[in-house]
């Protein structure tokens, strides 16, 4: 029989039991700093004044909201600050076992966030804008047990849980508008509409 870890652990922390779906880190060689922003190049530029935004608009020949270059900025800082509210709380509980915040942003910022978030991100657009979620590989009611795990976890090391809590919320209304079986993607759907009122 094999033994898993405690319910709550966090046991992929270093100093704890590794767990049976804990997987190694990266070597040193597959992880560096995170590059830093070049505001001078074009590309980089055209976001942050949201002429790349404006400009997609204006390929579809229609208006979607973005005609200004400060609603476009807005449209790029807004999403990168739930990104970076996500590092902070995870820097803030893994620094409970004692994991310093420039050692975890190795792992965190050079590799977990665009080798994995981003390049999944880019890879599944295209069913963002079809409504296609298949939960093959993951369904929603399979997050939501992941999300209650780290919401738990935060409260037993004494940090924060209001993220995952909000997150854990989000799934729990997929899950009650029926898409359980579809993958996590599928909160996009509870995101383009508005929140609704208690």
């Amino acid at each position: 029989m094999v033994s898993r870890p405690p319910r709550h652990s966090l046991d992929v922390l270093p100093g704890t039991r590794p767990g049976p779906f804990s997987r190694p880190a990266p070597s040193r060689r597959s992880v560096g700093p995170a590059p830093p922003l070049r505001l001078r190049t074009p590309s980089a530029a055209d976001h942050l004044t949201g002429r790349r935004l404006d400009g997609i608009r204006r390929q579809r020949g229609r208006d979607d909201g973005v005609q200004h270059p400060a609603r476009g900025r807005q449209v790029v800082h807004g999403h990168g600050r739930p990104s970076l509210n996500g590092f902070l709380h995870a820097a803030a509980l893994v620094g409970t076992a004692d994991v310093e915040v420039a050692k975890f942003a190795e792992l965190a910022i050079g590799w977990f966030l665009p080798a994995v978030v981003g390049a999944s991100a880019v890879a599944q657009a295209p069913r963002l804008d079809k409504g296609d979620y298949p939960g093959e590989q993951g369904t929603m009611e399979m997050n939501l047990n992941a999300l209650e795990h780290i919401t738990r976890t935060s409260e037993e090391r004494n940090v924060s849980s209001d993220q995952p809590r909000l997150m854990k919320e989000l799934a729990e209304r997929a899950i009650a508008e029926g898409y359980g079986g579809q993958n996590y993607l599928a909160v996009f759907e509870l995101l383009k509409r508005p929140t609704p009122s208690s």
